[in-house]
């Protein structure tokens, strides 16, 4: 426990010497990754007990029906200032109809029986979250860190796969911060910082596993985003071409 409190205090100072102990290490990949898969599950446990309590919290007839009167008496004033017969008028009046509708819909299927105790059954699905949320995670650290190798040896890195996803799994660390995520005015700003400390930990990691100088680092760790926002850019940029391709000839052939 105490090597694990010194690893993750390195991490959180960018001590070089801690990513290049862990670099060297032979269990460099399982430590990082292990640490990783507990540090997400910690992280996403206060959402998870949020979460749990709102499954296990039924939404009744009657309270669905004080939701509706409350949202009818915010809209009244707006409801007063459009004209009758407006578009606007009657597009507030389908959505407000169908919001009745669906939070009496909720309501009863929150009544039905099910196969299983009702605290079970609705425990499952957000401990299925729970515990599948960090694996997600996991499973976006490796897929984006391929990419980043690819930049890295094209840039003169030359450091192991293995050594690179342990010692990058430290960004991990300050993603501890994600705990205090649902908590309302101050949780996204905690978590952004999470983030963003979480990033210079990466590029931490990058540079000392690919023996890279910082700008190669910075570069070969942000490009893959700049990749992916420049293919996402030509698809859309296609796309409406085509849309205007076939708009114009539908045109010309009326």
């Amino acid at each position: 426990m105490r090597e694990i409190l010194s690893l993750m205090r390195g991490a959180l100072t960018l001590d070089q010497a801690t990513f290049e102990r862990l670099r060297d290490s032979r269990d460099a990949m399982r430590t990082g990754v292990l640490l990783a898969l507990a540090i997400f599950l910690i992280a996403g446990s206060l959402q998870a007990a949020v979460n749990l309590v709102g499954a296990l919290r039924p939404l009744a007839a009657p309270e669905a029906a004080d939701m509706r009167r409350e949202l009818m008496d915010a809209l009244e004033p707006l409801l007063g200032t459009l004209p009758e017969g407006s578009p606007a008028r009657d597009t507030l009046a389908t959505f407000t109809r169908n919001l009745e509708i669906g939070l009496k819909l909720a309501a009863e299927v929150n009544a039905l029986e099910t196969p299983l105790p009702r605290g079970v059954s609705r425990t499952l699905p957000v401990l299925g979250g729970w515990l599948s949320q960090p694996l997600a995670r996991l499973a976006a650290f490796l897929a984006y860190g391929a990419w980043v190798l690819l930049f890295a040896k094209l840039m003169g890195g030359n450091g192991g796969v293995d050594r690179f996803y342990g010692v990058a799994a430290l960004y991990s660390v300050p993603n501890l911060l994600d705990f205090f995520a649902p908590i309302p005015a101050v949780g996204w700003l905690l978590a952004l910082v999470g983030t963003v400390w979480g990033w210079a930990v990466y590029v931490r990691a990058v540079q000392v596993t690919q023996r890279l100088d910082l700008g190669r680092a910075v570069a070969a760790s942000v490009l893959p985003i700049v990749a992916l926002a420049a293919l996402v850019a030509l698809a859309m940029a296609l796309l409406a071409l085509v849309i205007f391709l076939v708009v114009l000839f539908s045109g010309v052939g009326a």
